[in-house]
């Protein structure tokens, strides 16, 4: 902000006050100790801090026909009570509901209104967060490494969020669903924030969120920017993204590819194998993300109905997510239903958890060329691999994938394999 020193007369009396440039649209407030003047298209209120700005203020900013002076300052005066800005917007929705209409005022109105003109409630509930993010953060983190430096998180239930009050671990009547199945909280659970089972995020540098050393990539979380600060990932949010995936640089996330929708260019031909294939359009590297696999997310019991159906068809798009949902693409799907099955896949399928919600991304195993078909395992049961594995062989060349060099390089790697061991996880299809 642009500061300055000025004096001006005002009530026959000069006084030194400072002219800060306080948002885009050019308002200015001059300020001295005890009272300032809020300029506003050639209109100047003066009134002292503890007293209440003009009625009429957040009307000029956020118009509405309901909106009355007298129920403003009514609303605002709230504050004195300590009731909060959510609070205060709830009490509005009553207002106008009483008036017969359901439009009203949106919680982030109410708060820049207050936050403009220095006005907070009495009671501070949120004070402590300064330090929540500082310090409580880093222990949070430090105790998820230490608990699971030799396991993993277990992703296979689905995440639904607890709505108890305080920490999910003193909740005995009822259990707290988070705590008794030992998954994490996310960022829609309404525990406290100081929660232990909350999942702290990544605070990995900038474009390094690729290794099991990022908390998130190690959990088969996407990162998320309302919890990772220090990865780069705000930039990467679909609200701040550009429209160009070539202007991603070496600075940004990595680990938010279904969170942004970066699939690779792929279509749909004939293939050599069964029916029709998916191609890869363009160059992939090992690692990278290709595409999602989307469709119904259907439960486990429909699932099964649908799949004796889809038995006597001889054909099957479905997905397990979790242990109580199932994707099915046969109605509603995109290209990656094409993708055909594969003992030696070039590709492989993992579940991610983003924004709370499981997904399906499809990842390179190694490099892709142009017009390469894509494959991953199905997971197939002994039965069924032995009724591919011939139809398999006749109609790919085994010696381009370079079996036995990826074979001695996981020998050699032992139980020290990281990255390539997350890259051979592969999801069984129902």
């Amino acid at each position: 902000d642009e500061e300055e020193e000025e004096e001006e007369e005002y009530d026959g009396k000069r006084r030194k006050r400072r002219k800060v440039k306080c948002d885009e649209n050019g308002d200015e407030i001059l300020e001295d100790d005890g009272e300032f003047l809020y300029v506003k298209r050639k209109r100047i209120y003066h009134f002292k801090k503890t007293d209440f700005p003009p009625e009429n203020w957040l009307n000029e900013h956020y118009p509405h026909p309901f909106w009355s002076p007298k129920v403003e300052k009514e609303v605002i005066r709230k504050l004195d009570r300590g009731e909060s800005y959510c609070d205060i917007t709830a009490d509005m929705q009553v207002m106008y509901w009483k008036k017969g209409t359901s439009e009203w005022k949106e919680c982030y109105q109410v708060k820049d209104y207050c936050v403009h003109h220095k006005l907070f409630p009495v009671k501070q509930e949120y004070d402590d967060e300064v330090d929540l993010r500082e310090s409580f953060r880093q222990q949070l983190y430090k105790s998820w490494r230490k608990k699971n430096a030799k396991s993993t998180i277990d992703n296979k239930h689905r995440l639904l969020p607890c709505s108890h009050s305080g920490r999910c671990e003193e909740q005995a009547n009822p259990p707290c669903r988070c705590h008794e199945l030992k998954i994490p909280c996310t960022k829609l659970c309404l525990c406290d924030v100081r929660c232990r089972n909350r999942f702290p995020g990544c605070r990995c540098a900038p474009g390094k969120c690729r290794t099991r050393q990022c908390q998130c990539y190690f959990a088969s979380w996407e990162c998320d920017p309302d919890t990772c600060k220090s990865c780069g990932c705000v930039r990467d949010h679909p609200q701040n993204r550009s429209d160009l995936y070539e202007k991603r640089d070496d600075k940004l996330c990595p680990n938010v590819a279904i969170t942004i929708g970066m699939p690779k260019l792929i279509y749909s031909s004939k293939s050599e194998i069964a029916g029709y294939g998916a191609f890869i359009g363009e160059d992939v590297k090992k690692g990278e993300f290709v595409v999602e696999y989307v469709g119904e997310i259907i439960s486990v019991e429909e699932a099964e109905r649908r799949g004796r159906m889809y038995d006597k068809l001889k054909l099957s798009y479905t997905f397990t997510l979790n242990d109580d949902e199932v994707v099915d693409a046969t109605r509603a799907g995109n290209i990656a239903r094409f993708i055909n099955h594969s003992n030696y896949p070039n590709c492989s399928a993992r579940v991610w958890v983003v924004q709370g919600d499981h997904r399906i991304g499809i990842v390179a195993r190694r490099d892709l060329k142009k017009g390469e078909e894509l494959f991953f395992n199905y997971g197939y049961s002994q039965t069924h691999k032995a009724k591919f594995t011939n139809k398999e062989r006749e109609g790919i060349d085994v010696s381009l994938l370079d079996l036995p060099r990826q074979r001695r390089k996981r020998r050699g790697e032992g139980e020290g394999e990281e990255e390539d061991s997350d890259e051979e996880e592969e999801e069984e299809e129902e």
